[in-house]
């Protein structure tokens, strides 16, 4: 089982638009995000070492749609507590070691991944989960995760801590 440890991510957020807007359609209440985090990643095979990694973030982020580096997301359901999003996504790369023999010569594609978020905001913490499957055939696998965090901030700098668990398909690997 390969971990992954969010050390930090940070978020500068700028509102785009008047202030005060408040309508209730797609673009409403939009704004850019920008950060990055750490991320800490335990070895799943024998003879490769711990790798940790800067991980930028840039997003445009809206009442009920998302676009980002990490995919595409819109909001079904949006109360004070509790949103569900739909997601496309690009699939992450393959595990496969660069360096084990075992592997050489193996190729697959950037596969697409689709699916939902759920998460539940009771202050100041958050429960979140989710499910993904590939759609575009390239591994024909599926990943669900769940985290549990906080969020806060501090002037113009949001911080998010949390931990999680993720449970992959082997066919996602």
């Amino acid at each position: 089982m390969k971990l992954r440890f969010v050390a930090l991510v940070a978020t500068a957020t700028t509102l785009v638009g008047p202030p005060g807007a408040a309508a209730d359609g797609v673009f409403s209440n939009g704004q850019f995000n920008i950060g990055g985090g750490a991320v800490h990643t335990q070895h799943l095979y024998e003879g490769e070492e711990y790798e940790t990694s800067f991980v930028p973030f840039l997003s445009y982020d809206s009442d009920r749609l998302h676009l980002g580096f990490d995919g595409i997301g819109y909001k079904v359901i949006r109360s004070d507590n509790l949103e569900l999003a739909l997601r496309l996504s690009p699939g992450q790369t393959p595990d496969f070691p660069e360096k084990n023999p075992l592997y050489a010569g193996l190729i697959r594609g950037t596969p697409v991944d689709a699916g939902f978020d759920i998460s539940y905001q009771f202050e100041p913490f958050y429960v979140t989960g989710g499910v993904m499957m590939d759609v575009a055939s390239e591994h024909s696998g599926y990943q669900a995760e769940v985290k549990v965090g906080s969020q806060f901030s501090l002037g113009a700098l949001g911080v998010d801590i949390g931990a999680g668990a993720v449970r992959r398909q082997g066919f996602w690997n």
